[in-house]
């Protein structure tokens, strides 16, 4: 079951990693603004959809 939370937090780990690397390639400067972004990761709420387990 800890595996199946950790999933949806490795994936918004991997979204917010993704997008600051896009950021980067992009701008290094931007990489400053790219930082408050990192607030996505209260979206790892999605764990709780881990409840599809019991079915």
């Amino acid at each position: 079951v800890p595996n199946l939370r950790l999933a949806p937090l490795t994936l918004g780990i991997l979204l917010v990693a993704s997008c600051a690397s896009t950021s980067l390639t992009r701008d290094l400067p931007t990489t400053t603004t790219a930082a408050p972004t990192t607030t996505a990761a209260p979206t790892t709420t999605a764990a709780p959809t881990t409840t599809a387990a019991p079915t």
